[in-house]
């Protein structure tokens, strides 16, 4: 047999030729996790409860499981989610009367459980229905007494079932939940426990206690229970029978209880059967295992392969009973006693019940290693033979392995050849030798022609030489000295093909192709000259052939590879040559994909091998010394390399063909390289010439271990662990905790383990900390340490590191053992030798091996006298003895075993920098990456979730955090400040990670390849500072003696990456040179709020300074500068210039030292405000608003488009949405009618209720009420005349809209309130009647005049909407507009900065609501009906409050928080403006009523209409109410007024200071004038809030001023707060009146009364109930819509109600003062 077909064979049969059997090949095999995946434990019902039999069915596509607790009763169990969620289903309680339960069955595909009890009480019940009901109960008898039910043994497709009883059973009928017994069979023995049908369903056999009964019977009398009892068999009369099982019909297997285990034939015993009997010597016994202690039961799986019993205290045995061999396939060890087994159908689950619970097992994946190979079995397995050697050695260059016929064909260079038979157990043979005595001419190598027994071998420079070995004793040399016509000879390797057609042979220069259709003369057919394409090489001493055989693998050893084309051998080609140096031996895969070459002194190289037939290195590994001989096994899985010069043997692990790894070496004798190996088929060893030896390395482990991992996972807050199993070959991460479960699986005989080792750098060495070994358990225990990990080339730690434990294991020698026909050893002298091996020491007493015996050691049996005489039987010829000791030597050494597990470790540090979304993976929480630069500055900024460190240097930065949280700080990036750009390409960063648990990572990479590095950003000027500040100050230019503020715009520096900028300002003194702004200049600057303030004195005018600005992040810097002209003098500094220059002269310069006290009390009508009211003990909050500059900035803004607006077009917008809204509101007229009523309470009391509350209140201390009252009084005079004139004016108004149709008709009000009691009521209703139906139809005609016109002007289109369809204002087109315009006009004629058009993007910014609230301004002074209506509800307002703050009575202001660009938000006070315009209106229509004669219908149905076209106003009127409560109406506005509604238009730093003050008249009379010139008012504190009232706090904004605090009972009384600009100018002056702690009684009766008073007018009221207030919609959008029959009173009645008012008041000041 040639070479290359040897190879061949030997790889296609390795899959199926194995040493193992090749059922162990099946990923299907059942092996059993060694834990049980659940366990049961019924304890928990009852303390009694034990775990007898178990009954497993399902139900509802539920797996279900039913236990026997005897004491307990039974319970069931939904076991379909087994390894998360076992749930107790039922639980069935013990009952006296039934006592203990003792067997459940299912029968009828699993719909029925049946309950037998131990007083003879059979139960059925129904387990397919979920509430698992009683459906039969019966009692079971045997001749009149209670029976015991054991088992229920049903036959499905026989329709035959069996109840098992004490002795006897049964034969029942099951139908329709009803029993029927058929027939009753008495047993010779008792307690019937199984019933089985053998032979084909003729046999039905019986197991009674001691005995087994056969019955014979057709199948037809088995159908009707008609049994034939034929023989009785008792395998022991000693011990009982626990179970039995039938396997393929006529084998059983019997349990006999405290003995043995039984395997026997019953087929001839039954057909033994004469009528009488059988005869018992007719049952083969087949096998027997030793049972002992107690067994169980019998489960059998349902190919009958494999059969489940059961051990006590061991657990449970697995049988492999297919080869008629009661073999032990796994041991599953459980504890505790042998109660019941089970397993589920599919074969998947095993449950097992011992004494205290029910342990679940699970089927697993195979995991045998039977593809590694183990060639450290060889420490104590390998065995040599040197007896053909001679002295030296020789060198025996090739082996051809002859199987199944185990002959060895060797050629032996100047020894010739030889034939050898290999024997088994460590013996071979010389069969013959060609020894040809020729010391300068040797056989090199040799190949069988395929098919013959004719063999070519090569005699080098003699030719080739044709042997027949047909009789391999005797071989005949058919033909020598053959040179095939060649001058030049020297025949080397030689292949045949596949065909045995063609021949190849190696002639060191050139390979020659030969035709054997003449095998005894051979033809040359053509040559392959290497030594020309290789320049005269002389190497070419071995080849190899493809799989496809196309082409030629030639290897010459000086040179390295080459490749021939020979799908045409007439005429070869040349493809490809690859020069390596020195090469030994090349092989390609089975698959063809690759090339394995040896390269002496550079190691293993693996090629791929391309489509074009050229090669591409994909891997290498480096092996020590001249690499001679290699050879794939395991699939090519694994390469078997022997070494020269450093002798030795290595196995290197090739799986992964890009990352080859030495596993195992194996050191040799020096001077003993070895020339040639070959494995056998079975690949269990390998057959290795040497100088010195044929030796026989075993790599096949005859122990097999099922490998179980598992991974600890550690549960929170506890010292358990979950275990997760990983998967075969998964390599384990540092910092797992491992378990490694060793399972033996086929172990026959007894196996000691007797320690673990550390295989580590080719040195076995002791167990390191981090792995521990029971031997008991058989468990190895891992937490990897990253002392597992090996440093690669790099320094790194990141590949995979192999790590291999060896278990010393020893196996009981048996007493045949040592038995061999060849050597004539019987089992008499096997059992001898043992002893004698005993007594020298090398075994125990228990028959394993002893750790004092060594195979390296002398081998001397004969030591004691009885030993050698018995010896001496084999020393009959010279060789015969030491064959004898070398055989028994080498079966000692067999039965040492060096186990390797193997698995692979890697660092669980994993980093990838490249990898942008997880650079870092680790198995640990928490990480360290330190990162250092070798130029440039880390940023100092915080990272989310991120412990940053960084170094006073700034050059190393470290962060810690959670692997989350380190690389979501990597993928956004490390910001580092480059000091030079051109630097960037020569920077470089150290990143080092430590999680401190694995090595660190440490790596070092140039900046540009640092992704997770980001450069941070320079800050850049964006804009000009000038023109920042010229947009704020025209032309630069700033007043003298006027307070200065300039603040820079936040867009004039920006930092990409910084938002934290740091501003510094020098003033510059020369060209280039600038100074720090001293303290007590002019002029200063906050870096905080990038502003600047000041106030330049006169001696500043018409001066320049020059201000730089530098800003910088830390990092960058950069400059910027302004330059600021005071070249302005104010009006009011001029005057005070001339008041100077002239004053002394007019006397009057005395004067200017009291201006600011002259302004306060000139001016100070303009700053007060209605009081405020507080309680004791409850909340007290009053926020001014700081506004700025923006009323002026909105004011410019306005001018500008209100250019773009007339009067008539805006008159006509409304008219058209007034139009538009009144034809959506006639749809609602019958919907909502309201019927009037009479009024309780005025708009006065309301307001007065609200505002002043000290009235209804007995006041101490505080400022006199009488000055109050009294303006009081002469407001409400002032009011009751120009009420009059007003009311007047606005029906006039209505009226005169006829010939102007461009007037606005008056607003329809939302609330009915009437003023005057029943008896007015009803004494003006005659005569308003009449004047309702005239002043109705004039209205028509008005409103028709209106429509009229509108109608005419429909089609005209207008183009600037300022309102909205609702009568709003339209914010968005004011917006665009003015943004549009504003970039129409050049840069340097813009008014307003890029600041404030960003403000103005937002709706809600102070500068869109200014705007908003200039052009409500404007529209009311466009519709004169609702000037009119704002001037009356003022006039109302002004009554009790100010004129201030007359706003207050219709608006609301809650307390909220309030943001830097934004106002507070107001409501509509919707009580007080119902009742306030209700009293309006209702004047009004008594005005009508003297102008408008209607009847009463005519009159109704035209104020209805006429109130729908009014009310389309008040959204408007809305829109100004709120604009008023800002200050922002500009007609409003005063000389010298910053105080304007709730706002101070001025900047933060003008306002000063806050003073509290309490009156203290100085003298009794002229109290007005001490009031009016403030001299009786006293201090209550200074400026900067300091020493006010102790419940009193003042916090400062930015935007705004809060005063708030919880009053005690000591500050009751009024105080006075006044707000003072930084001159000394009051601009806010207003009271608190602090009254007494309000009762609980008291503050119920006030809401209640207040209801009481409104809810008498809810029929007078439009329902508001469902009407939202929130700031985002129109209060009077939505009671616009709805309806009234009174509308247009006049304001006659106001005067008496004022005076009634006035009296009440008079009347309460009278009774405070009493």
């Amino acid at each position: 047999m040639n070479f290359q077909n040897t190879l061949l064979t030997l790889f296609a049969l390795f899959l199926s030729a194995l040493c193992y059997d090749q059922s162990l090949y099946n990923t299907n095999l059942p092996i059993f996790e060694p834990s049980p995946t659940a366990i049961i434990d019924s304890s928990h019902l009852c303390s009694n409860g034990s775990t007898y039999n178990i009954a497993l069915f399902n139900s509802n596509q539920r797996n279900m499981v039913a236990l026997n607790l005897q004491l307990c009763g039974f319970a069931i169990f939904d076991i379909t989610d087994i390894e998360v969620n076992i749930q107790l289903l039922k639980h069935f309680e013990y009952q006296h009367l039934k006592d203990q339960v003792i067997s459940l069955s299912i029968t009828n595909s699993d719909t029925f459980l049946w309950v037998g009890y131990s007083t003879g009480i059979l139960e059925v019940y129904d387990v397919s229905q979920s509430s698992f009901p009683l459906v039969y109960s019966t009692n079971i008898t045997y001749q009149n007494s209670f029976d015991n039910l054991n088992k229920v043994i049903q036959f499905p497709d026989l329709n035959l079932t069996f109840l098992t009883c004490l002795n006897n059973f049964k034969v029942i009928n099951w139908e329709n939940n009803n029993l029927q017994i058929l027939r009753t069979y008495d047993f010779l023995d008792w307690n019937i426990m199984n019933i089985r049908l053998a032979m084909n369903q003729s046999v039905l056999i019986a197991q009674g206690f001691l005995s087994l009964s056969f019955y014979q019977q057709s199948i037809e009398n088995l159908k009707q229970g008609n049994l034939n009892l034929i023989c009785s068999y008792t395998p022991s009369a000693a011990y009982d029978l626990n179970a039995f099982e039938v396997i393929q019909e006529s084998i059983l297997v019997i349990q006999i209880d405290l003995y043995q285990y039984i395997m026997i034939d019953i087929t001839n015993y039954i057909q033994s059967y004469d009528g009488k009997s059988c005869d018992p010597n007719k049952i083969v016994f087949l096998d027997s295992y030793p049972s002992n202690p107690q067994g169980g039961f019998f489960a059998l799986s349902l190919d009958q392969k494999y059969l489940y019993t059961q051990q006590s205290s061991i657990g449970v045995y697995v049988f492999d009973v297919s080869q008629k061999k009661l073999q032990i396939f796994q041991i599953i060890s459980t504890g505790g006693t042998s109660m019941d087994i089970q397993l589920s159908k599919d074969g998947q689950h095993l449950f097992y019940s011992n004494w205290f619970n029910t342990q679940i097992f699970k089927v697993t994946t195979p995991n045998l290693n039977l593809d590694v190979p183990n060639l450290l079995l060889n420490q104590y397995q390998l065995v040599s033979y040197t007896f053909y050697k001679g002295q030296g050695g020789s060198f025996d260059n090739q082996i051809i392995y002859q199987e199944p016929q185990d002959i060895l064909y060797m050629t032996r260079k100047d020894q010739g050849s030889a034939v050898f038979q290999y024997e088994g157990d460590g013996m071979l043979s010389l069969i013959s030798l060609l020894d040809y005595g020729l010391p300068d001419v040797s056989v090199a190598y040799q190949a069988q022609i395929p098919g013959t027994t004719l063999f070519y071998q090569s005699r080098e420079m003699l030719g080739l030489q044709i042997v027949d070995y047909k009789d391999v004793n005797n071989p005949i040399v058919l033909k020598t000295n053959i040179t095939l016509g060649l001058q030049n000879v020297k025949f080397e390797q030689i292949i045949f093909n596949k065909a045995g057609t063609l021949c190849f042979i190696a002639n060191i220069i050139q390979l020659i192709i030969i035709s054997i259709k003449d095998q005894l003369n051979p033809q040359v057919i053509s040559t392959f000259e290497t030594s020309i394409y290789l320049g005269g090489d002389q190497s070419l001493y071995k080849f190899s052939i493809s799989n496809d055989e196309k082409t030629l693998l030639l290897f010459p050893e000086l040179y390295g590879i080459v490749f021939a084309d020979i799908q045409v051998p007439q005429n070869p080609q040349f493809l490809f040559k690859l020069y390596l140096g020195q090469i030994y031996f090349l092989q390609q895969t089975t698959d063809s994909q690759y090339l394995v070459c040896g390269v002496s002194f550079q190691g293993v190289f693996i090629y791929k091998m391309n489509s074009d037939r050229t090669l591409t290195l994909i891997s290498s590994v480096l092996l020590k010394g001249v690499i001679y001989f290699q050879w794939l096994i395991y699939n090519d899985n694994y390469l078997i390399v022997t070494t020269a010069e450093i002798d030795s043997i290595l196995l290197v692990n090739i799986v992964d063909k890009t990352n080859p790894i030495v596993t195992q070496i194996i050191s040799l004798p020096q001077d003993n390289p070895i020339y040639w190996m070959l494995p056998s088929k079975d690949q269990s060893f390998i057959f290795a010439s040497a100088q010195l030896a044929l030796y026989q390395f075993f790599i096949q482990s005859p122990i097999i271990f099922h490998s179980q991992i598992y991974k600890l996972i550690p549960i929170s807050n506890s010292n358990q662990y979950l275990r997760e199993q990983l998967n075969t070959n998964q390599t384990f991460l540092v910092g797992d905790q491992i378990e490694i479960y060793l399972v033996n699986i086929y172990q026959s005989r007894n196996l000691y383990i007797s320690k673990a080792l550390y295989y580590i750098n080719f040195v076995i060495q002791d167990l390191p900390s981090w792995m521990q070994f029971s031997p008991s358990d058989q468990i190895l225990s891992i937490l990897v340490s990253k002392d597992s990990l090996v440093v690669d080339s790099n320094g790194m730690y990141s590949k995979r590191s192999l790590q291999q434990v060896i278990l010393l294991c020893y196996q009981q020698i048996n007493d045949d053992d040592f038995v061999n026909q060849n050597l004539g050893i019987t089992l008499e002298d096997s059992v001898k030798i043992k002893q004698a091996c005993m007594n020298v020491g090398y075994l125990d007493k228990s028959g394993f091996v002893s750790p004092n015996y060594s195979p390296n050691n002398v081998f001397n049996l004969g030591t004691d006298y009885q030993s050698y005489q018995f010896i001496q039987k084999w020393n009959q010829t010279a060789n015969q003895l030491q064959q004898v000791q070398n055989f028994i030597q080498f079966k000692l050494n067999q039965n040492i075993v060096n186990y390797v597990v193997q698995f692979f470790t890697v660092s669980s540090l994993i980093v990838d920098l490249d990898n942008l979304n997880s650079p870092i993976q680790s198995n640990q929480q928490q990480i360290t990456v330190t990162i250092q630069v070798s130029n440039g500055l880390f940023v100092s900024k915080l990272y989310p979730g991120i412990l940053t460190l960084i170094n006073s240097e700034q050059n190393i930065i470290q962060i810690q955090g959670t692997v989350q949280s380190v690389n979501s700080v990597l993928n956004n990036k490390i910001n580092l400040y480059l000091n030079e750009t051109s630097s960037f390409n020569s920077t470089s960063l150290s990143i080092t990670v430590d999680d401190q648990i694995n090595y660190k990572y440490v790596n070092n990479v140039n900046l540009q390849n640092a992704s997770f590095i980001k450069l941070q950003s320079p800050v850049l000027v964006v804009k000009s500072l000038q023109s920042d500040f010229n947009q704020q100050y025209d032309q630069g230019e700033i007043s003298v003696q006027t307070p200065f503020n300039y603040k820079i715009d936040d867009k004039v520096f920006y930092c990409q990456d910084s938002s934290q900028l740091t501003y510094v300002a020098k003033i510059k003194i020369a060209e280039g040179q600038y100074q720090d702004l001293s303290s007590g200049y002019w002029l200063s600057f906050s870096s905080n709020e990038r502003t600047f303030v000041g106030t330049p004195q006169l001696s500043q005018f018409n001066s320049e300074y020059t201000i730089q600005i530098s800003v910088t992040d830390n990092y960058s810097i950069t400059h910027d500068e302004f330059t600021i002209k005071v070249n302005q003098l104010p009006f009011l500094v001029f005057f005070q210039i001339m008041i100077q220059v002239v004053g002394p002269l007019l006397g009057i310069f005395g004067l200017w030292k009291y201006r600011t006290v002259f302004y306060n009390i000139v001016f100070r009508q303009f700053m007060v405000y209605t009081k405020e009211v507080a309680y004791v003990s409850e909340n007290f909050e009053k926020n001014i608003i700081i506004a700025d500059n923006k009323l002026e900035i909105g004011n410019l803004l306005w001018t500008q488009l209100r250019k773009h607006l007339t009067s008539n077009y805006s008159k006509q917008q409304i008219e058209e949405i007034i139009e538009k809204e009144l034809a959506s509101c006639h749809k609602n007229n019958q919907e909502n009618q309201i019927v009037q009523k009479n009024n309780i309470i005025t708009f006065y009391e309301y307001l007065q209720n609200q505002i002043n509350p000290v009235d209804n209140q007995n006041i101490e201390g505080g400022l006199d009420n009488n000055t109050e009252s009294k303006e009081d009084a002469d407001k409400q005079n002032m009011f009751t005349n120009r009420c009059q004139t007003s009311n007047q004016q606005l029906f006039h108004l209505s009226q005169n809209s006829k010939r102007n149709p461009e007037i606005i008709t008056e607003t329809k009000s939302i609330y009915q309130f009437q003023q005057q009691d029943k008896s007015v009521n009803s004494l003006n209703r005659s005569r308003s009647q009449t004047l309702e139906q005239k002043a109705t139809r004039k209205l028509v005609q008005i409103i028709s005049k209106v429509q009229f016109l509108n109608k005419q002007q429909k089609n005209s289109k207008m183009k600037n909407q300022f309102l909205d369809g609702n009568g709003k204002i339209n914010q968005q087109f004011i917006t665009d507009f003015i943004i549009k315009n504003q970039q129409l006009i050049q840069s340097q004629n813009k008014k307003i900065s890029k600041k404030y058009f960003q403000q103005l993007k937002n709706g809600q910014s102070r500068l869109s609501i200014i705007l908003r609230g200039l052009a409500a301004e404007y529209y009311i002074d466009c519709s004169p009906i609702c000037k009119k209506i704002i001037f009356l509800l003022k006039e109302k307002a002004t009554q009790v409050l100010k004129s201030t703050d007359w706003y207050r009575a219709y608006v609301v202001n809650q307390p909220q928080t309030i943001y830097d660009d934004s106002f507070p938000i107001y409501k509509i006070n919707k009580e007080s403006f119902s009742i306030a315009f209700n009293e309006i209106v209702s004047q009004m229509e008594k005005q009508k009523h003297n102008f408008l004669k209607l009847n009463q219908n005519e009159q109704e149905n035209n104020s209805s209409a006429l109130f729908q076209k009014l009310t389309q106003y008040l959204p408007l009127i809305e829109e100004y109410l709120q604009a008023a409560s800002l200050g922002i109406p500009s007609k409003e506005s005063k000389p010298f007024q910053v105080s304007k509604g709730d706002c101070l238009y001025c900047s933060q730093l003008s306002v000063r200071s806050i003073k509290c003050y309490e009156t203290n008249n100085l003298f009794n009379c002229c109290v007005n004038a001490q009031s009016f010139l403030e001299i009786n008012e006293v201090e209550k504190g200074l400026s900067d809030n300091q020493r006010l009232p102790e419940w009193m706090q003042v916090d400062f904004n930015k935007s705004h001023i809060k005063i708030k605090g919880i009053p005690n009972e000591k500050s009751v009384g009024q105080l006075r707060i006044k707000i003072f600009d930084s001159n000394g100018y009051m601009i806010k002056l207003f009271d608190i009146q602090i009254l007494a702690e309000r009762k609980e009684k008291q503050k119920e009766e006030l809401f209640q009364g207040s209801n009481l008073k409104y809810s008498s007018q809810q029929d007078n009221i439009i329902q508001l109930n469902s009407i939202d207030q929130s700031p985002r919609e129109n209060f009077f959008l939505k009671i616009r819509m709805n309806n009234s029959d009174e509308i247009l009173d006049d304001c006659d009645n106001y005067s008496q109600q004022i005076k009634y008012k006035q009296a009440n008041k008079n009347s309460k000041n009278s009774q405070i003062d009493n």
